[in-house]
C-alpha cells in the first residue's frame, strides 16, 4: 500500500513545502532510499517474529516431551468450542481492524467508524469469552484455608 501511496504522489508531484514528493518523509533523500528502508524494517520485524514464536514453539515442545502424560489429561479439561470460538473472534477482529485501516488510507470515514466499531465489539466477546472460560476453570479450584494445628494463634 506505501508503494501505491507513493506512486500517485510521485506521478501528481504533490510537493509539501521542501521541494520533495509528499510522499517522501524528511529523513530521506528519494523515495528509492525510502523504500529500501521501508522493506529493511519489514524484514527486520518478520525475522523478530520468527525468532520470538520459533522460541515459543521450540519451548512448548520440549515441555511436551518431557511431560506427555500431563498434556494428554490437560487436554480433557479443554473445551474445543469456546476455543474455536475464541479463535474465529480473533481472526475477524484482525479483518475489521485491517478493514478500517484500509478505509482511513482511502478517506472513507463512515467505513472506518463501523470497522472500529466491530472491531472493538469484538475485542469485548474476546474478553467475555476469556472470562467465562477462566472462571469456569477456577470455579471450585481455589486453594483451600491451611488447617491451624497446635501453635496457632486468633
Amino acid at each position: 500500500m506505501a508503494d501505491a501511496t507513493v506512486a500517485r504522489a510521485a506521478a501528481s508531484g504533490e510537493e509539501h513545502g521542501r521541494g520533495h514528493s509528499a510522499a517522501l518523509h524528511h529523513q530521506f533523500e528519494d523515495l528509492a532510499q525510502q523504500h529500501e528502508a521501508d522493506e529493511m524494517g519489514m524484514w527486520l520485524f518478520l525475522a523478530t517474529e520468527i525468532l520470538f514464536f520459533g522460541g515459543l514453539f521450540l519451548a512448548y515442545s520440549l515441555y511436551r516431551l518431557q511431560d506427555e502424560a500431563a498434556f494428554a489429561a490437560a487436554s480433557h479439561h479443554m473445551d474445543l468450542w469456546w476455543g474455536a470460538g475464541n479463535t474465529a473472534v480473533l481472526l475477524c477482529s484482525s479483518l475489521t481492524m485491517a478493514m478500517a485501516v484500509h478505509a482511513a488510507q482511502s478517506s472513507q470515514r463512515k467505513l472506518l467508524e463501523v470497522m472500529l466499531g466491530a472491531t472493538m465489539i469484538l475485542g469485548t466477546v474476546f474478553l467475555c469469552i476469556k472470562a467465562y472460560e477462566y472462571r469456569s476453570n477456577m470455579t471450585g479450584r481455589r486453594p483451600s484455608t491451611p488447617k491451624c494445628s497446635s501453635g496457632c494463634t486468633s
